[in-house]
């Protein structure tokens, strides 16, 4: 698929996600969440716009560079929001995190019980082994609520570090020093550390990692993203991320780096 196919796409989905009105929610719906259960709709939307995932399979599946380049996702700048959080999207993500509560929102005393939660479900339904059981509920039914309201369109079709945007307006990690950087600065930066030549074998690694946004953008240019944070929740935000937007960050491709290829290590601090 080239770009132009691409774009064709995604305003195509767009267009019609914008007409899309949501269904009532229903307070006695149950559902039994298998680990894993929300993967085959991410690979669904994934395939009909960016083809992340597709590449990354078939970059493991051939042992060696495919001569196709990563195909290029195109963030978000956020414009004049609030950390993107004024757009659609930005609303439907806190209309979610509301929905976790007994009282209509989820901003206040214990506020980032929820955004934990939503990270570790969100995990959960992606299959992460870091996460195998479905998180305990802040609230009864906060799962069945998510499960009918979270639609991820919303996030494939306009690409931004939502969660680093979340976090940072309400004042999350600051006194950890968690300050993200506006995504049209890390684009810049990103663009003047690559090379103009083939940079999918050149190694990352963001030491104070955050949500991920500097390796989101490296991720247009780079197989080998690796990155670290003191702080457990950004961690889980970024694992989010790159479920979303890149896959050999939360599986790391094995032929790639064989000896340093440690799953395990990616795990602990969700067990």
């Amino acid at each position: 698929m080239n770009n132009d196919d691409t774009w064709a796409r995604i305003k195509d989905l767009r267009t019609r996600l914008h007409g899309y009105k949501p269904r009532k929610l229903d307070p006695d719906l149950q559902r039994d969440l298998k680990h894993g259960w929300l993967l085959p709709y991410l690979l669904t939307i994934d395939d009909y716009t960016w083809g992340r995932w597709d590449y990354w399979f078939r970059t493991v599946e051939a042992g060696t560079l495919l001569d196709a380049p990563i195909p290029p996702i195109t963030f978000e700048s956020g414009g004049n929001h609030a950390e993107g959080l004024d757009s659609r999207t930005g609303k439907h993500l806190q209309k979610c995190l509301d929905l976790l509560t007994d009282y209509g929102s989820w901003q206040g005393w214990g506020s980032w019980q929820y955004f934990d939660y939503l990270m570790d479900w969100l995990l959960y339904g992606f299959g992460y082994p870091g996460q195998p059981n479905l998180p305990k509920e802040p609230s009864p039914g906060a799962s069945m609520r998510l499960y009918q309201t979270l639609d991820l369109h919303w996030l494939l079709l306009y690409p931004y570090d939502y969660w680093g945007g979340i976090l940072a307006v309400n004042a999350h990690g600051r006194h950890l020093g968690f300050y993200p950087t506006p995504h049209l600065v890390v684009e810049m930066m990103c663009r003047m550390s690559f090379s103009d030549g083939d940079s999918r074998m050149q190694t990352v690694c963001d030491p104070c990692v955050g949500t991920g946004r500097m390796l989101l953008h490296a991720s247009n240019y780079s197989l080998r993203l690796y990155g670290q944070d003191i702080n457990e929740t950004v961690i889980k935000a970024s694992l989010v991320n790159g479920y979303l937007y890149v896959p050999w960050l939360v599986k790391p491709i094995p032929w790639l780096d064989a000896e340093q290829y440690q799953p395990e290590m990616s795990y602990q601090f969700a067990s």
